[in-house]
């Protein structure tokens, strides 16, 4: 029997929201948010890791919470 040697995961086209929201450290109601906006859940994850690389960026939740503050005006 030959073992899979790739990591267990998701790819990054197959994450779901629960996983976005796991790894971005998100509250329900920023997850919420970012469905509302159409923002892909793989799209968090890319802008929580550039927000880990270029501090001066915001984490992924700051992000959401600006965008959908800007959209309700």
């Amino acid at each position: 029997m030959e073992q899979n040697k790739r990591k267990a995961g998701r790819s990054r086209k197959n994450v779901t929201y629960a996983d976005a929201r796991r790894y971005c450290r998100l509250s329900p109601e920023e997850t919420l948010m970012a469905e509302q906006l159409g923002i892909s859940p793989a799209a968090l994850i890319r802008a929580e890791r550039s927000s880990r690389r270029e501090p001066w960026k915001d984490p992924a939740g700051a992000w959401i919470r600006k965008l959908f503050a800007k959209r309700r005006r």
